[in-house]
């Protein structure tokens, strides 16, 4: 994948998350939605945090440092454990 469709696609991501956010914040006004809003909350910041995960790579690509690329590998991995594991509490 080009880097330009990598830029299109965390755009059009980015997008639907604040779509997704605004749908959410809309439902939870509504308290009889409460639950339905803590879901689509929860979609939103996976969004963005893969967003976010996406522009550090790239960040730590231009870098070119073993220490910068471990450390990356290092957070992304504990965000996806930290992410994983309230699923199944």
């Amino acid at each position: 994948m080009t880097e330009l469709k990598l830029k299109k696609l965390a755009q059009a991501a980015a997008y639907y998350a604040i779509i997704i956010v605004a749908i959410a914040l809309v439902l939870n006004y509504f308290s009889i939605f409460g639950e339905v809003a803590s879901i689509l909350y929860k979609v939103a910041n996976i969004i963005a945090y893969i967003l976010v995960a996406i522009s550090a790579f790239f960040y730590v690509k231009i870098k070119r440092n073993l220490v910068y690329m471990i450390t990356y590998i290092v957070a992304v991995v504990l965000m996806v454990i930290f992410m994983i594991i309230p699923f199944f509490n």
